[in-house]
């Protein structure tokens, strides 16, 4: 039983980091912006007044950040051509038909903007849609532009990945100043206003390859440990039945 309870003892830090490197990798991902509201107009299929949730969530970049510019007083990343990576991964609608679809080549022009006070996110296609529809209209443009009081968002340079510089800015704005526009157009020039009730910043969780790994891994250790426990009983069992026959027979 020493051999067994050593064994234990040496998988408890083993399995303890395997677990530790697998929630670490899935805990990284990138950033959603949640824009929640209330139609200002009877258009794409809302009335006035109806709840609206749009939600933006950031592509992964990797070490290729969006082209962009960095000072001292205002910061932006653009996706203009073929050649600059895929801003957005993922756009929602409420009531949405069909899902997102990156805009390609150079048919695209998503920008995100950040000065001290205000945020300014937009997605849009020049020509054809985004691949969903409101109201039966197909989409070709979210924009989302707010000043939520009492931002104060930094200033960086050189011009950070945008994943990593929102990590650092995460929560709910609830109070905006005036001047905001909020919207979401569609391919025939009808347009939804958004008054905006919250913005929220957020991380989402994504599986890495590394995850995988680190659980089989952790399967792997298991295994051992479950067929060292196995062999010991069975061991045990070999010792004691000749015990037992011998006193069954005196």
């Amino acid at each position: 039983m020493r051999q067994l309870y050593r064994v234990r003892e040496i998988a408890k830090p083993i399995l303890a980091a395997l677990l530790f490197a697998s929630v670490s990798q899935a805990a990284v991902g990138g950033i959603i912006f949640t824009i929640d509201g209330t139609a200002g107009a009877n258009a794409l299929g809302f009335t006035t007044g109806q709840p609206v949730q749009i939600t933006m969530q950031l592509d992964n970049f990797g070490s290729a950040t969006p082209t962009g510019e960095a000072n001292g007083s205002r910061m932006y990343w653009e996706d203009e051509v073929s050649a600059d990576p895929n801003m957005w991964s993922n756009i929602t609608a409420t009531g949405q038909t069909g899902s997102y679809q990156p805009p390609t080549g150079d048919n695209v022009y998503n920008f995100i903007e950040v000065v001290p006070s205000s945020l300014y996110l937009w997605a849009s296609t020049t020509s054809s849609n985004l691949g969903f529809s409101l109201g039966g209209q197909a989409i070709k443009e979210v924009q989302a532009y707010e000043i939520p009081t009492g931002a104060n968002f930094p200033m960086q340079q050189p011009l950070p990945d945008p994943n990593v510089y929102f990590a650092g800015l995460l929560g709910t704005y609830t109070s905006f100043q005036s001047g905001g526009q909020t919207y979401v157009g569609a391919v025939g020039g009808v347009n939804l206003p958004i008054a905006v009730t919250s913005l929220t910043i957020a991380q989402v969780p994504e599986p890495s390859a590394a995850m995988p790994a680190g659980l089989a891994g952790l399967g792997g250790l298991l295994m051992v440990i479950s067929r060292h426990v196995r062999r010991r009983r069975a061991t045990s069992r070999e010792v004691i039945r000749p015990r037992c026959d011998h006193a069954s027979n005196r």
